[in-house]
Protein backbone atom coordinates (compact mmCIF):
# COMPACT_ATOMS: atom_id res chain seq x y z
CA UNK A 1 0.00 0.00 0.00
CA UNK A 2 2.92 2.20 0.79
CA UNK A 3 3.43 1.98 -3.21
CA UNK A 4 0.58 4.06 -3.96
CA UNK A 5 2.27 7.03 -2.55
CA UNK A 6 5.57 6.43 -4.24
CA UNK A 7 3.58 7.17 -7.38
CA UNK A 8 1.35 10.29 -6.78
CA UNK A 9 4.22 12.66 -7.92
CA UNK A 10 5.05 10.71 -11.39
CA UNK A 11 1.63 10.72 -11.90
CA UNK A 12 0.41 13.78 -11.91
CA UNK A 13 2.92 14.93 -14.56
CA UNK A 14 3.30 11.94 -16.39
CA UNK A 15 0.53 11.86 -19.66
CA UNK A 16 -0.72 8.35 -21.08
CA UNK A 17 -0.04 5.59 -18.51
CA UNK A 18 -0.09 2.95 -21.08
CA UNK A 19 2.83 1.55 -22.75
CA UNK A 20 3.91 3.68 -25.29
CA UNK A 21 6.44 3.60 -28.10
CA UNK A 22 8.22 6.53 -29.31
CA UNK A 23 6.66 6.45 -32.78
CA UNK A 24 7.31 8.98 -35.90
CA UNK A 25 7.77 12.05 -34.16
CA UNK A 26 11.34 10.03 -32.42
CA UNK A 27 12.05 8.82 -36.06
CA UNK A 28 11.69 12.50 -37.91
CA UNK A 29 13.59 13.92 -34.77
CA UNK A 30 16.71 10.98 -35.34
CA UNK A 31 16.10 11.37 -39.40
CA UNK A 32 16.65 15.21 -38.67
CA UNK A 33 19.89 15.29 -36.32
CA UNK A 34 21.63 12.96 -38.85
CA UNK A 35 21.26 15.47 -41.29
CA UNK A 36 21.80 18.78 -39.71
CA UNK A 37 25.28 19.92 -38.89
CA UNK A 38 24.38 23.03 -37.05
CA UNK A 39 25.36 22.45 -32.95
CA UNK A 40 22.28 24.70 -31.83
CA UNK A 41 20.10 22.15 -34.11
CA UNK A 42 21.94 18.95 -32.74
CA UNK A 43 21.38 20.49 -29.05
CA UNK A 44 17.63 21.29 -29.13
CA UNK A 45 17.18 17.53 -31.02
CA UNK A 46 19.17 15.76 -28.96
CA UNK A 47 16.94 17.10 -25.84
CA UNK A 48 13.48 16.72 -27.63
CA UNK A 49 14.91 13.01 -28.16
CA UNK A 50 15.89 12.32 -24.43
CA UNK A 51 12.08 14.05 -23.83
CA UNK A 52 10.60 11.54 -26.26
CA UNK A 53 12.29 8.54 -25.01
CA UNK A 54 12.10 9.34 -21.30
CA UNK A 55 8.87 6.63 -20.92
CA UNK A 56 9.26 4.21 -23.01
CA UNK A 57 13.45 3.69 -23.03
CA UNK A 58 14.59 6.00 -19.82
CA UNK A 59 18.37 4.36 -21.62
CA UNK A 60 18.19 5.97 -24.56
CA UNK A 61 16.87 9.39 -23.27
CA UNK A 62 19.73 9.29 -20.76
CA UNK A 63 22.29 8.79 -23.66
CA UNK A 64 20.28 11.81 -25.99
CA UNK A 65 20.41 14.23 -22.78
CA UNK A 66 24.44 13.26 -22.14
CA UNK A 67 25.06 14.24 -25.91
CA UNK A 68 22.83 17.28 -25.78
CA UNK A 69 25.28 18.44 -22.43
CA UNK A 70 28.01 17.85 -23.82
CA UNK A 71 27.18 20.27 -27.02
CA UNK A 72 25.82 22.93 -25.24
CA UNK A 73 29.07 22.58 -22.30
CA UNK A 74 31.24 23.02 -25.32
CA UNK A 75 29.68 26.14 -26.63
CA UNK A 76 28.34 27.26 -23.56
CA UNK A 77 24.90 27.89 -23.62
CA UNK A 78 24.07 27.87 -20.11
CA UNK A 79 20.28 27.62 -20.96
CA UNK A 80 20.52 24.43 -23.33
CA UNK A 81 23.15 22.92 -20.77
CA UNK A 82 20.26 23.29 -18.13
CA UNK A 83 17.50 22.08 -20.05
CA UNK A 84 19.87 19.01 -20.77
CA UNK A 85 20.96 18.55 -17.30
CA UNK A 86 16.71 18.29 -16.20
CA UNK A 87 15.95 15.88 -18.87
CA UNK A 88 19.65 13.64 -17.71
CA UNK A 89 18.10 14.25 -14.02
CA UNK A 90 14.87 12.50 -15.14
CA UNK A 91 16.22 9.82 -17.02
CA UNK A 92 18.54 8.77 -14.13
CA UNK A 93 15.40 8.83 -11.93
CA UNK A 94 14.05 6.19 -14.34
CA UNK A 95 16.57 4.18 -13.84
CA UNK A 96 16.28 4.06 -10.22
CA UNK A 97 19.74 5.82 -9.46
CA UNK A 98 18.51 8.44 -7.36
CA UNK A 99 22.10 10.13 -6.04
CA UNK A 100 23.18 10.62 -9.77
CA UNK A 101 19.90 11.63 -10.01
CA UNK A 102 20.12 14.54 -7.50
CA UNK A 103 23.20 15.90 -8.70
CA UNK A 104 22.08 16.26 -11.66
CA UNK A 105 18.85 17.88 -11.06
CA UNK A 106 20.89 20.28 -8.27
CA UNK A 107 23.20 21.24 -11.56
CA UNK A 108 19.84 22.11 -13.61
CA UNK A 109 18.43 24.35 -11.05
CA UNK A 110 21.55 26.24 -10.29
CA UNK A 111 21.97 26.95 -13.75
CA UNK A 112 17.90 27.72 -13.99
CA UNK A 113 18.40 30.00 -10.91
CA UNK A 114 20.94 32.28 -12.80
CA UNK A 115 18.97 32.54 -15.33
CA UNK A 116 16.03 33.70 -13.53
CA UNK A 117 14.15 31.05 -15.79
CA UNK A 118 10.83 30.28 -13.32
CA UNK A 119 8.83 28.22 -15.82
CA UNK A 120 11.92 25.86 -15.83
CA UNK A 121 12.83 26.04 -12.05
CA UNK A 122 9.49 24.83 -10.58
CA UNK A 123 10.06 21.71 -12.76
CA UNK A 124 13.11 21.21 -11.49
CA UNK A 125 11.76 21.78 -7.87
CA UNK A 126 9.27 19.27 -8.17
CA UNK A 127 11.10 16.32 -9.55
CA UNK A 128 13.97 16.86 -7.19
CA UNK A 129 11.76 16.66 -4.30
CA UNK A 130 10.25 13.76 -6.07
CA UNK A 131 13.29 11.91 -6.01
CA UNK A 132 14.72 13.55 -2.58
CA UNK A 133 11.18 12.15 -0.82
CA UNK A 134 11.90 8.65 -2.64
CA UNK A 135 15.55 8.37 -1.27
CA UNK A 136 13.89 9.29 2.30
CA UNK A 137 15.42 12.57 2.79
CA UNK A 138 12.67 13.86 3.74
CA UNK A 139 13.88 17.87 5.21
CA UNK A 140 15.74 18.52 1.91
CA UNK A 141 12.52 17.17 -0.15
CA UNK A 142 9.96 19.88 1.92
CA UNK A 143 12.61 22.48 1.38
CA UNK A 144 12.23 21.74 -2.38
CA UNK A 145 8.63 21.12 -2.69
CA UNK A 146 8.30 24.14 -0.21
CA UNK A 147 10.01 26.62 -2.56
CA UNK A 148 8.48 24.97 -6.00
CA UNK A 149 5.19 25.91 -4.51
CA UNK A 150 6.01 29.47 -3.96
CA UNK A 151 6.86 29.95 -7.06
CA UNK A 152 3.96 28.12 -8.66
CA UNK A 153 1.54 29.84 -6.44
CA UNK A 154 3.66 33.60 -7.80
CA UNK A 155 3.27 32.44 -11.25
CA UNK A 156 -0.42 31.60 -10.78
CA UNK A 157 -0.31 27.77 -12.31
CA UNK A 158 -3.18 26.16 -10.28
CA UNK A 159 -2.00 23.02 -11.32
CA UNK A 160 1.49 22.90 -10.37
CA UNK A 161 0.34 24.24 -7.31
CA UNK A 162 -1.97 21.49 -6.90
CA UNK A 163 0.93 18.78 -7.87
CA UNK A 164 2.73 20.46 -5.17
CA UNK A 165 0.52 20.19 -2.33
CA UNK A 166 -0.12 16.36 -2.98
CA UNK A 167 3.77 15.82 -2.94
CA UNK A 168 4.31 17.84 0.22
CA UNK A 169 1.12 15.62 1.49
CA UNK A 170 3.20 12.82 0.53
CA UNK A 171 5.84 13.57 2.56
CA UNK A 172 4.11 13.95 5.61
CA UNK A 173 2.39 10.62 4.90
CA UNK A 174 5.94 9.00 4.50
CA UNK A 175 6.46 10.49 8.01
CA UNK A 176 3.45 8.74 9.14
CA UNK A 177 1.90 12.96 9.82
CA UNK A 178 -1.40 12.22 8.50
CA UNK A 179 -3.12 14.77 9.67
CA UNK A 180 -0.83 17.22 8.15
CA UNK A 181 -0.79 15.04 4.70
CA UNK A 182 -4.52 15.23 5.04
CA UNK A 183 -4.72 18.95 5.30
CA UNK A 184 -2.14 19.39 1.72
CA UNK A 185 -4.23 16.82 0.22
CA UNK A 186 -7.69 18.05 1.15
CA UNK A 187 -6.07 21.78 -0.19
CA UNK A 188 -4.99 19.63 -3.44
CA UNK A 189 -8.14 18.08 -3.72
CA UNK A 190 -9.98 21.96 -3.76
CA UNK A 191 -7.51 22.63 -6.97
CA UNK A 192 -7.98 20.19 -8.91
CA UNK A 193 -12.20 19.83 -8.19
CA UNK A 194 -11.57 23.67 -9.61
CA UNK A 195 -9.96 22.52 -12.63
CA UNK A 196 -12.20 19.68 -13.03
CA UNK A 197 -9.25 17.43 -13.34
CA UNK A 198 -10.49 14.15 -13.09
CA UNK A 199 -7.34 12.79 -12.85
CA UNK A 200 -5.92 14.79 -10.38
CA UNK A 201 -8.91 14.22 -8.56
CA UNK A 202 -8.66 10.19 -8.48
CA UNK A 203 -4.79 10.37 -7.10
CA UNK A 204 -6.54 12.74 -3.90
CA UNK A 205 -9.63 10.50 -3.68
CA UNK A 206 -6.86 7.13 -2.82
CA UNK A 207 -4.75 9.14 -0.84
CA UNK A 208 -8.04 10.35 1.30
CA UNK A 209 -8.93 6.74 1.64
CA UNK A 210 -5.55 5.74 2.62
CA UNK A 211 -5.55 8.49 5.52
CA UNK A 212 -9.30 6.80 6.68
CA UNK A 213 -7.81 2.97 6.53
CA UNK A 214 -4.65 4.53 8.96
CA UNK A 215 -7.24 5.71 11.13
CA UNK A 216 -9.33 2.79 11.45
CA UNK A 217 -12.45 3.76 8.88
CA UNK A 218 -11.95 1.10 6.48
CA UNK A 219 -15.38 1.43 5.04
CA UNK A 220 -15.00 4.54 4.51
CA UNK A 221 -11.27 4.33 3.38
CA UNK A 222 -13.66 1.69 0.70
CA UNK A 223 -15.40 4.13 -0.07
CA UNK A 224 -12.64 6.50 -1.05
CA UNK A 225 -10.71 3.77 -3.10
CA UNK A 226 -14.07 3.13 -5.24
CA UNK A 227 -14.12 6.88 -6.51
CA UNK A 228 -10.40 6.76 -6.81
CA UNK A 229 -11.00 3.62 -9.34
CA UNK A 230 -14.56 5.23 -11.34
CA UNK A 231 -12.48 8.38 -12.07
CA UNK A 232 -9.31 6.28 -13.08
CA UNK A 233 -11.32 4.31 -15.56
CA UNK A 234 -13.07 7.12 -16.92
CA UNK A 235 -9.49 8.77 -17.60
CA UNK A 236 -7.80 5.52 -18.55
CA UNK A 237 -5.32 6.20 -16.04
CA UNK A 238 -4.47 2.52 -15.48
CA UNK A 239 -1.26 2.32 -13.74
CA UNK A 240 -3.04 4.04 -11.29
CA UNK A 241 -6.24 1.62 -11.08
CA UNK A 242 -3.57 -1.20 -10.53
CA UNK A 243 -2.57 0.65 -7.35
CA UNK A 244 -6.25 1.11 -6.16
CA UNK A 245 -7.01 -2.26 -7.08
CA UNK A 246 -4.64 -3.82 -4.69
CA UNK A 247 -5.68 -1.16 -1.89
CA UNK A 248 -8.66 -2.47 -2.07
CA UNK A 249 -7.62 -6.12 -1.85
CA UNK A 250 -5.38 -5.00 0.93
CA UNK A 251 -8.22 -3.34 3.00
CA UNK A 252 -10.20 -6.61 2.19
CA UNK A 253 -7.27 -8.45 3.61
CA UNK A 254 -7.26 -6.46 6.82
CA UNK A 255 -11.35 -6.99 7.27
CA UNK A 256 -10.48 -10.88 6.56
CA UNK A 257 -13.11 -10.78 3.16
CA UNK A 258 -10.16 -12.90 1.59
CA UNK A 259 -12.53 -14.18 -1.15
CA UNK A 260 -13.34 -10.55 -2.10
CA UNK A 261 -9.10 -9.59 -1.61
CA UNK A 262 -8.42 -11.92 -3.80
CA UNK A 263 -10.61 -10.58 -6.51
CA UNK A 264 -9.26 -7.04 -6.55
CA UNK A 265 -5.60 -8.32 -6.00
CA UNK A 266 -5.61 -10.43 -9.15
CA UNK A 267 -6.89 -7.35 -11.51
CA UNK A 268 -4.22 -5.20 -9.98
CA UNK A 269 -1.83 -8.07 -10.75
CA UNK A 270 -3.09 -8.36 -14.32
CA UNK A 271 -2.72 -4.94 -14.93
CA UNK A 272 1.02 -4.59 -13.04
CA UNK A 273 1.75 -7.54 -15.85
CA UNK A 274 0.62 -5.71 -18.83
CA UNK A 275 2.47 -2.44 -18.30
CA UNK A 276 5.89 -4.62 -17.11
CA UNK A 277 6.24 -2.72 -14.03
CA UNK A 278 8.93 -3.86 -11.38
CA UNK A 279 6.96 -1.27 -8.83
CA UNK A 280 4.10 -2.80 -9.57
CA UNK A 281 4.53 -6.29 -10.09
CA UNK A 282 6.51 -6.76 -6.30
CA UNK A 283 4.01 -4.30 -4.67
CA UNK A 284 1.20 -6.95 -6.15
CA UNK A 285 2.90 -9.79 -5.25
CA UNK A 286 3.82 -9.05 -1.79
CA UNK A 287 0.09 -8.60 -1.39
CA UNK A 288 -1.09 -11.42 -2.54
CA UNK A 289 2.04 -13.74 -0.75
CA UNK A 290 0.32 -11.89 2.01
CA UNK A 291 -3.44 -13.15 0.85
CA UNK A 292 -2.22 -16.71 -0.06
CA UNK A 293 -0.38 -17.05 3.71
CA UNK A 294 -3.59 -16.70 5.17
CA UNK A 295 -5.51 -19.09 3.42
CA UNK A 296 -3.05 -21.60 4.35
CA UNK A 297 -1.80 -22.16 0.92
CA UNK A 298 1.85 -21.62 1.46
CA UNK A 299 3.20 -22.96 -1.62
CA UNK A 300 1.55 -20.48 -3.79
CA UNK A 301 2.80 -18.11 -1.19
CA UNK A 302 6.29 -18.68 -1.83
CA UNK A 303 5.96 -18.31 -5.53
CA UNK A 304 4.63 -14.93 -5.11
CA UNK A 305 7.36 -13.66 -2.64
CA UNK A 306 10.08 -15.24 -4.88
CA UNK A 307 8.67 -13.26 -7.97
CA UNK A 308 8.54 -9.58 -5.31
CA UNK A 309 11.91 -10.34 -3.85
CA UNK A 310 13.43 -10.70 -7.11
CA UNK A 311 11.85 -8.01 -8.73
CA UNK A 312 12.89 -5.76 -5.92
CA UNK A 313 16.25 -6.68 -5.38
CA UNK A 314 16.69 -6.22 -9.31
CA UNK A 315 15.39 -2.80 -9.12
CA UNK A 316 16.97 -1.95 -5.68
CA UNK A 317 13.42 -1.36 -3.98
CA UNK A 318 14.07 -2.15 -0.39
CA UNK A 319 10.93 -1.55 1.11
CA UNK A 320 9.34 -4.33 -1.11
CA UNK A 321 12.28 -6.51 -0.70
CA UNK A 322 11.70 -6.30 2.98
CA UNK A 323 8.62 -7.34 2.97
CA UNK A 324 9.17 -10.50 0.74
CA UNK A 325 11.85 -11.81 2.66
CA UNK A 326 9.42 -11.27 5.76
CA UNK A 327 6.93 -12.93 4.32
CA UNK A 328 8.95 -15.91 2.45
CA UNK A 329 10.62 -16.50 6.35
CA UNK A 330 6.81 -16.51 7.57
CA UNK A 331 6.00 -19.14 4.64
CA UNK A 332 9.27 -21.54 4.88
CA UNK A 333 8.73 -21.65 9.07
CA UNK A 334 4.74 -22.64 8.39
CA UNK A 335 6.75 -25.29 6.46
CA UNK A 336 8.68 -26.45 9.17
CA UNK A 337 12.05 -25.71 6.45
CA UNK A 338 13.77 -23.57 9.25
CA UNK A 339 16.92 -23.32 7.67
CA UNK A 340 15.02 -20.96 4.76
CA UNK A 341 13.03 -19.09 7.41
CA UNK A 342 16.05 -18.51 9.31
CA UNK A 343 18.11 -17.43 6.14
CA UNK A 344 15.01 -15.13 4.74
CA UNK A 345 14.49 -13.67 8.68
CA UNK A 346 18.50 -12.30 8.29
CA UNK A 347 17.62 -10.80 5.11
CA UNK A 348 14.50 -9.39 6.30
CA UNK A 349 16.54 -7.81 9.20
CA UNK A 350 18.91 -6.51 6.76
CA UNK A 351 16.61 -4.24 4.51
CA UNK A 352 15.00 -3.04 7.50
CA UNK A 353 17.74 -1.52 9.11
CA UNK A 354 18.89 -0.17 5.64
CA UNK A 355 15.62 1.50 5.53
CA UNK A 356 16.06 2.27 9.30
CA UNK A 357 18.53 3.93 8.60
CA UNK A 358 18.15 6.19 5.48
CA UNK A 359 15.20 7.28 6.63
CA UNK A 360 16.89 8.59 10.10
CA UNK A 361 18.95 10.62 7.90
CA UNK A 362 16.50 12.76 6.31
CA UNK A 363 14.02 12.86 9.00
CA UNK A 364 12.80 16.34 9.74
CA UNK A 365 10.37 17.21 12.58
CA UNK A 366 7.16 19.09 12.48
CA UNK A 367 7.71 21.54 14.83
CA UNK A 368 11.22 22.94 13.32
CA UNK A 369 8.26 23.30 9.84
CA UNK A 370 6.04 25.10 11.61
CA UNK A 371 8.25 27.37 13.04
CA UNK A 372 10.34 28.40 9.87
CA UNK A 373 6.74 29.17 8.39
CA UNK A 374 5.41 31.28 11.47
CA UNK A 375 8.74 33.13 11.57
CA UNK A 376 8.31 34.10 7.79
CA UNK A 377 4.85 35.26 8.00
CA UNK A 378 5.76 36.98 11.43
CA UNK A 379 8.73 38.63 8.90
CA UNK A 380 6.43 39.81 6.75
CA UNK A 381 3.78 41.03 9.22
CA UNK A 382 6.21 43.13 10.67
CA UNK A 383 7.84 44.44 7.39
CA UNK A 384 3.88 45.60 6.81
CA UNK A 385 3.29 47.91 10.21
CA UNK A 386 6.39 49.37 9.97
CA UNK A 387 5.82 50.76 6.53
CA UNK A 388 2.03 51.70 8.22
CA UNK A 389 3.97 53.01 11.14
CA UNK A 390 5.89 54.88 8.71
CA UNK A 391 3.28 56.82 6.71
CA UNK A 392 1.49 57.38 10.13
CA UNK A 393 4.33 59.30 11.54
CA UNK A 394 4.70 61.24 8.35
CA UNK A 395 1.31 62.32 8.13
CA UNK A 396 1.36 63.59 11.80
CA UNK A 397 4.55 64.63 11.72
CA UNK A 398 3.18 68.67 12.84
CA UNK A 399 1.55 67.49 15.53
CA UNK A 400 4.59 67.13 17.77
CA UNK A 401 3.14 65.83 20.97
CA UNK A 402 0.83 63.46 19.42
CA UNK A 403 3.97 62.09 17.54
CA UNK A 404 6.20 61.55 21.14
CA UNK A 405 2.83 60.32 22.82
CA UNK A 406 2.53 57.17 19.76
CA UNK A 407 6.52 57.14 19.90
CA UNK A 408 5.73 56.58 23.85
CA UNK A 409 2.89 53.90 23.36
CA UNK A 410 5.09 52.51 20.20
CA UNK A 411 7.94 52.11 22.60
CA UNK A 412 5.49 50.68 25.13
CA UNK A 413 4.06 47.53 22.59
CA UNK A 414 7.78 47.11 21.81
CA UNK A 415 8.86 46.26 25.45
CA UNK A 416 5.76 44.40 26.03
CA UNK A 417 6.47 42.20 22.64
CA UNK A 418 10.04 41.73 23.84
CA UNK A 419 8.96 40.26 26.78
CA UNK A 420 6.10 38.06 25.52
CA UNK A 421 8.84 37.07 22.98
CA UNK A 422 11.68 35.99 26.05
CA UNK A 423 8.16 34.05 27.73
CA UNK A 424 7.49 32.14 24.24
CA UNK A 425 11.77 31.28 23.95
CA UNK A 426 11.32 29.97 27.45
CA UNK A 427 8.24 28.12 27.25
CA UNK A 428 10.03 26.82 23.75
CA UNK A 429 13.10 26.19 25.20
CA UNK A 430 11.72 23.86 28.07
CA UNK A 431 9.20 21.64 25.75
CA UNK A 432 12.04 21.24 23.90
CA UNK A 433 14.07 20.00 26.60
CA UNK A 434 11.18 18.06 27.84
CA UNK A 435 10.85 16.66 24.32
CA UNK A 436 14.51 15.28 24.19
CA UNK A 437 14.13 13.70 27.36
CA UNK A 438 11.39 12.08 25.94
CA UNK A 439 12.82 10.90 22.84
CA UNK A 440 15.82 9.14 24.97
CA UNK A 441 13.54 7.34 26.83
CA UNK A 442 11.62 6.33 24.08
CA UNK A 443 15.03 4.96 22.47
CA UNK A 444 15.72 3.15 25.45
CA UNK A 445 12.50 1.43 25.47
CA UNK A 446 11.93 0.49 22.08
CA UNK A 447 15.69 -0.74 22.35
CA UNK A 448 14.45 -3.08 25.00
CA UNK A 449 11.36 -4.11 22.73
CA UNK A 450 13.40 -4.97 19.89
CA UNK A 451 15.29 -7.42 22.23
CA UNK A 452 12.25 -9.19 23.91
CA UNK A 453 10.92 -10.04 20.47
CA UNK A 454 14.25 -10.90 19.03
CA UNK A 455 13.89 -13.96 22.47
CA UNK A 456 10.41 -14.95 21.44
CA UNK A 457 11.55 -15.59 18.01
CA UNK A 458 14.64 -17.68 18.59
CA UNK A 459 12.46 -19.25 21.71
CA UNK A 460 9.62 -19.76 19.56
CA UNK A 461 12.53 -21.56 16.25
CA UNK A 462 14.31 -23.54 19.27
CA UNK A 463 11.26 -25.21 19.94
CA UNK A 464 10.44 -25.65 16.89
CA UNK A 465 13.62 -27.31 16.01
CA UNK A 466 13.48 -29.48 19.36
CA UNK A 467 10.25 -31.04 18.02
CA UNK A 468 11.45 -31.74 14.91
CA UNK A 469 15.22 -32.76 15.78
CA UNK A 470 13.94 -36.56 15.93
CA UNK A 471 12.98 -36.27 12.59
CA UNK A 472 16.45 -35.47 10.79
CA UNK A 473 18.99 -37.59 9.92
CA UNK A 474 21.62 -38.59 12.38
CA UNK A 475 24.14 -37.32 10.44
CA UNK A 476 22.72 -33.64 10.28
CA UNK A 477 22.19 -33.94 14.18
CA UNK A 478 25.45 -32.06 14.85
CA UNK A 479 24.29 -29.71 12.34
CA UNK A 480 21.14 -28.92 14.60
CA UNK A 481 22.89 -28.56 17.66
CA UNK A 482 24.78 -26.05 16.66
CA UNK A 483 22.18 -24.03 15.16
CA UNK A 484 20.36 -24.60 18.92
CA UNK A 485 23.60 -23.42 20.66
CA UNK A 486 23.75 -20.47 18.58
CA UNK A 487 20.75 -19.42 18.43
CA UNK A 488 20.00 -19.43 22.58
CA UNK A 489 23.32 -17.84 22.66
CA UNK A 490 21.79 -14.61 21.56
CA UNK A 491 18.76 -14.80 24.38
CA UNK A 492 18.57 -11.86 26.39
CA UNK A 493 16.88 -12.35 29.88
CA UNK A 494 14.98 -10.22 31.78
CA UNK A 495 14.17 -7.78 29.03
CA UNK A 496 10.39 -7.41 29.06
CA UNK A 497 10.93 -6.97 32.65
CA UNK A 498 13.23 -3.96 31.74
CA UNK A 499 10.95 -2.74 29.55
CA UNK A 500 8.00 -2.53 31.73
CA UNK A 501 10.22 -0.97 34.65
CA UNK A 502 11.35 1.90 31.92
CA UNK A 503 7.72 2.08 31.13
CA UNK A 504 5.86 2.50 33.85
CA UNK A 505 8.68 4.97 34.85
CA UNK A 506 7.78 6.99 31.97
CA UNK A 507 4.56 6.76 31.64
CA UNK A 508 2.99 6.47 35.36
CA UNK A 509 -0.50 4.99 36.30
CA UNK A 510 -0.77 3.80 32.26
CA UNK A 511 -1.40 0.54 33.08
CA UNK A 512 -3.21 0.89 36.29
CA UNK A 513 -5.83 2.96 34.15
CA UNK A 514 -6.10 0.25 31.70
CA UNK A 515 -6.52 -2.38 33.63
CA UNK A 516 -9.77 -0.07 35.37
CA UNK A 517 -11.07 0.82 32.58
CA UNK A 518 -10.98 -2.58 30.38
CA UNK A 519 -9.72 -5.24 32.54
CA UNK A 520 -11.05 -8.05 29.44
CA UNK A 521 -7.72 -6.84 28.18
CA UNK A 522 -5.04 -9.59 27.41
CA UNK A 523 -1.72 -9.58 27.89
CA UNK A 524 -0.83 -9.01 24.06
CA UNK A 525 -3.43 -6.20 23.67
CA UNK A 526 -1.72 -4.55 26.94
CA UNK A 527 1.76 -4.51 24.65
CA UNK A 528 0.07 -2.90 21.77
CA UNK A 529 -1.65 -0.55 23.95
CA UNK A 530 1.93 0.44 25.38
CA UNK A 531 3.37 0.53 22.03
CA UNK A 532 0.81 2.96 20.77
CA UNK A 533 1.04 5.04 23.68
CA UNK A 534 4.82 5.71 22.62
CA UNK A 535 3.30 6.97 19.25
CA UNK A 536 5.20 3.98 17.21
CA UNK A 537 3.58 3.95 13.79
CA UNK A 538 2.23 0.76 12.01
CA UNK A 539 5.91 -0.05 10.56
CA UNK A 540 7.81 0.66 13.96
CA UNK A 541 5.41 -1.74 15.75
CA UNK A 542 5.85 -4.45 12.97
CA UNK A 543 9.68 -4.10 12.55
CA UNK A 544 9.61 -4.16 16.38
CA UNK A 545 7.32 -7.38 16.88
CA UNK A 546 8.17 -8.89 14.19
CA UNK A 547 5.06 -8.95 12.53
CA UNK A 548 3.76 -7.81 8.64
CA UNK A 549 2.03 -4.52 8.74
CA UNK A 550 -0.65 -6.17 7.80
CA UNK A 551 -1.12 -8.32 11.01
CA UNK A 552 -0.36 -5.21 13.05
CA UNK A 553 -3.25 -3.12 11.52
CA UNK A 554 -5.59 -6.37 12.23
CA UNK A 555 -4.66 -6.20 15.90
CA UNK A 556 -5.30 -2.14 15.96
CA UNK A 557 -8.31 -2.61 14.65
CA UNK A 558 -9.70 -5.42 17.12
CA UNK A 559 -8.61 -3.61 20.03
CA UNK A 560 -10.42 -0.34 18.43
CA UNK A 561 -13.41 -2.53 19.40
CA UNK A 562 -12.34 -3.95 22.72
CA UNK A 563 -11.83 -0.09 23.43
CA UNK A 564 -14.85 0.88 22.56
CA UNK A 565 -13.63 3.31 19.38
CA UNK A 566 -15.54 1.23 16.43
CA UNK A 567 -18.30 4.21 15.70
CA UNK A 568 -15.70 6.89 17.46
CA UNK A 569 -13.81 9.74 15.62
CA UNK A 570 -11.47 9.47 18.07
CA UNK A 571 -7.73 7.90 17.35
CA UNK A 572 -6.43 4.97 18.85
CA UNK A 573 -3.32 6.90 19.59
CA UNK A 574 -4.79 10.43 21.06
CA UNK A 575 -7.25 8.18 23.07
CA UNK A 576 -4.53 6.13 24.55
CA UNK A 577 -2.11 9.53 24.94
CA UNK A 578 -5.06 11.10 27.59
CA UNK A 579 -5.23 8.02 29.66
Amino acid sequence: MRFSLVLFGMLLCAGPLLPQQPGKLADSLEQALFFTEDIDEQIQLNSELAKSYLRVDPEKSLKFSNRALELASLVRLDKEAAISYYYRGLALSKLYRNPEAVETFLSSKELFEELEEESWLVDVCFDLGYVYKNSLDFDKALSGLLKGLAIAQEMGNVKKTASFLNEIGGVYYDQNDYANAFEYYKRSMVLWEDLGNRKGMAIQYNNIGEIYRHKGDLERALSYYRKAVSFNKEVQNYIYLCVNYDNIGNVFLLMEQYDSAAIYLRKSLEIAQSNDDPHLESMVNVSLGFLLLENKEDELAISHFQKAYEFSERNQLNDHAKDAAYGLSLAYADKKDYQKALNYYKKYKLFSDLIFDASNSGKVTEVELKLKFENEQKLKEILQQRTRFLYLLFALGLFGLIVILVMLYGRLKINIRHSKSKAVNLYLENKHLEEDIDFKNRELTTNVMYLLKKNELINYISDKLLKAKVRFKSQNQPIIREILLDLQSNINVEIWSEFEKRFRAVHKGFYDKLNMDFPKLTDADKKLCALLRLNLSTKEIAAISHQNPNSVEVARTRLRKKLDLSNKDVGLVSFLSNL
